[in-house]
């Protein structure tokens, strides 16, 4: 299989950043990588490079689902790419909107004692991003159970 053809556009990235001052060049960079590595995960699933044919082939690609991901530097608009038999990302869980890092703080705030629906008070006025109770209540399950062995 040859080299990913996906690449970071960073000429644009750069003209964008100077061009516009309330530009969000983290947000942007963010994205352009996991993009960028959600494409690479596709081709070494796949076997082989856009456009490319050869016997390693194991599966053909059939477009993009739009995904969001919440991140401390905002919310991510993706295209999760797929194949004709289906793959796993490791990049992205599936039903996964919310980056580990925020879960963890949200857990951290919990073990704390601070409620719920405050932790998802807080997290949107840190990350500009609302995050539900109901999201809160999930991570700390997942938190209880190493805390009650």
């Amino acid at each position: 299989m040859t080299q990913s053809t996906t690449k970071l556009d960073l000429q644009d990235l750069l003209d964008k950043a100077q061009a516009n001052e309330g530009y969000d060049l983290y947000k942007e960079l963010l994205q352009s990588v996991i993009q960028t590595l959600l494409e690479a995960e596709r081709d070494q699933h796949v076997g082989a490079a856009r456009y490319e044919r050869g016997e390693d082939r194991r599966d053909t690609r059939s477009g993009y689902k739009p995904r969001t991901l919440r991140t401390p530097v905002g919310t991510l608009q993706l295209q999760r790419p797929q194949t004709r038999l289906g793959m796993e990302s490791k990049i992205l869980n599936d039903y996964e909107r919310v980056d580990q890092a925020i879960i963890l703080a949200a857990s951290e705030m919990y073990v704390n004692g601070v409620s719920t629906r405050k932790v998802g008070d807080l997290l949107e006025k840190t990350i500009g991003s609302e995050l539900s109770a109901a999201t809160v209540s999930k991570a700390n399950k997942r938190l209880d159970k190493p805390l009650r062995n």
